[in-house]
């Protein structure tokens, strides 16, 4: 539920994804990691302007109209025969929301598609804190080895959560996040699917995936697992979260077959973007998060 600063120091559970200690902080993937989290601060920079529109109350006046209240500035026209001096007034306002990013830490994320998964969390994080009335929680999953591939065992860690951490917490665990063993997807959804309910506690709820596709581990693969992973994600839609999942891979050349089982897993809301552009982010973003009160 929490990586701890005992974990960060000396990793006394032994979890593959945590480069511990003095040796973790100088390592080449922890320099990777600071250098695409300020990446993604200034990203958030740009992307927190674009987002603040839920910060804004807007309201649009019609006028013209055969009922309403009365628009005092075509009062005048009444003794033309006019009946259209009325106007109504819609002001849009919008429900605190709260945002679960789960960061597939697989090893097959190692690379390109790690940086520009941490960029992007970073750069949400980082907008979240310049807007009022949106939490932020970001967790990690992969599989552990410690006992090798018998003892291999799913595991999801929560590295931030806005309303208890600061920014500055969240560089100081994401720095010493790497990607380590298999894809357990629907497995560690199935275990946080309580967690995201209660997220809500009446707001607006979202479910947003960072991951380079298929879902395997020790026992779990194949179709099997493409359907768990659907069928979860079905629930977290059934719950009132909305959901919306980020295709990240660092080639030019997508493989079709694995685009396909990830269009499986999360139907319309799969989206294949850009993880490193802001117009692109924020124009999926503001599709889900920009919706009204009804």
């Amino acid at each position: 539920p929490k990586v701890t600063d005992e974990m960060l120091a000396n990793n006394p559970l032994n979890v593959g994804m945590i480069m511990s200690g003095r040796w973790g902080l100088e390592s080449h993937g922890a320099k990777n990691n600071l250098e695409s989290i300020a990446k993604g601060f200034i990203m958030g920079q740009r992307l927190g302007k674009k987002l603040k529109a839920r910060n804004e109350d807007k309201s649009l006046k019609y006028n013209r109209l055969r009922s309403g209240s009365i628009d005092k500035r075509r009062i005048s026209n009444l003794g033309y025969g006019t009946g259209t001096v009325f106007q109504k007034v819609e002001t849009m306002l919008y429900d605190d929301a709260a945002i679960h990013i789960s960061i597939d830490a697989s090893s097959s994320m190692r690379g390109r598609n790690w940086s520009q998964s941490i960029t992007m969390a970073s750069a949400i994080a980082k907008a979240a804190s310049m807007i009022e009335g949106l939490d932020v929680v970001i967790s990690v999953r992969a599989s552990d080895w410690t006992n090798g591939s018998s003892g291999e065992r799913p595991i999801i860690m929560v590295t931030y959560d806005s309303t208890k951490d600061s920014i500055a917490r969240f560089r100081k665990v994401m720095t010493q996040i790497r990607p380590q063993g298999c894809t357990p997807e629907g497995l560690c959804f199935e275990a946080i699917q309580k967690q995201l309910i209660a997220m809500k506690k009446g707001k607006e709820g979202y479910f947003l995936n960072l991951s380079d596709g298929m879902p395997g581990a020790n026992g779990y693969d194949g179709i099997k697992a493409r359907q768990h992973t659907r069928d979860q994600v079905n629930a977290m839609k059934k719950n009132g979260l909305h959901v919306l999942s980020y295709y990240v891979n660092e080639s030019d050349y997508k493989c079709e077959s694995t685009m396909e089982a990830f269009k499986y897993m999360y139907g319309a809301d799969a989206r294949f973007v850009n993880v490193e552009s802001v117009a692109d982010i924020a124009n999926t973003m503001n599709a889900k998060f920009l919706v009204p009160k009804a």
